[in-house]
């Protein structure tokens, strides 16, 4: 439907859940249930906070809760952004070479990953000194929810 203005509105959800510590599966059974309440009412972008995964303060349990880029969990986000028809937008905790990196991903309705944010200058637990300069594939974000 168009607005006014003749462009596509975009509804957006953004939910803040109990990230349960440790529970990454609950966890990602809560983002599935939100995530399919979001699209029945509407929204075409999901927004999740970071560690939704797996909850926050994990650092005693780095080594068994992060996962791959492409692990586990992304591939079953893929799958809730997929299933639901929505762009979904979610932070979780990467392993790559030994290294734990807090990261943000966004799966497209289709189930393609569209961005995949790696904050490698910023290892988990890590405090920046200045903002991350993040650059994603907007344009075809904008063309899927057009």
């Amino acid at each position: 439907m168009e607005d006014v203005t003749g462009k596509h509105p975009v509804t957006l959800a953004v939910v803040q859940m109990d990230c349960a510590l440790g529970d990454v599966e609950g966890n990602l059974a809560s983002i599935a249930h939100y995530s399919r309440a979001a699209a029945e009412l509407g929204a075409d972008l999901v927004v999740f906070p970071e560690c939704a995964t797996t909850g926050y303060f994990v650092a005693e349990r780095l080594t068994e809760l992060a996962e791959p880029p492409d692990g586990h969990s992304s591939r079953r986000l893929s799958e809730i952004a997929r299933t639901n028809r929505i762009h979904l937008a979610i932070g979780l905790i990467i392993t790559e070479e030994g290294r734990f990196y807090d990261a943000q991903t966004l799966h497209g309705p289709d189930g393609r990953l569209l961005a995949f944010i790696d904050r490698r200058k910023r290892p988990f637990g890590q405090t920046p000194h200045q903002p991350d300069l993040i650059v994603a594939n907007f344009t075809e974000l904008a063309a899927t929810l057009a």
